[in-house]
């Protein structure tokens, strides 16, 4: 499923209840080459991921990003929200996996 915004993905999601526990997976683009944006971005998710609840993994190549991301609906999508609104990335590609408990 291709996901171009905030919108999109949370359309596709409106059926599933906010406490449920999902998956998602996405590609970005990196829109830059600075070594010192991948030290914030990591630096600044391990802060949030752990209040949020938020468990996943994050790899990168020169190109692109893959990150998975598991937590509650709400929890998962507030943070695909602010990852929307960054001008380092491009979200390109997202599947959901829902793992409702």
């Amino acid at each position: 499923m291709n996901i171009a915004s905030y919108d999109m993905l949370e359309r596709s999601m409106k059926d599933t209840p906010a406490d449920s526990l999902i998956r998602l997976i996405y590609v970005s683009e990196i829109n830059t080459t600075e070594s010192s944006v991948f030290e914030h971005i990591q630096s600044h998710s391990e802060v949030f991921n752990k209040k949020n609840n938020i468990v996943g993994f994050l790899c990168n190549n020169t190109e692109n990003f893959l990150q998975c991301l598991e937590g509650t609906k709400a929890a998962v999508i507030s943070l695909m929200q602010r990852i929307f609104k960054d001008c380092l990335l491009y979200t390109s590609d997202a599947a959901d996996d829902s793992l409702r408990v």
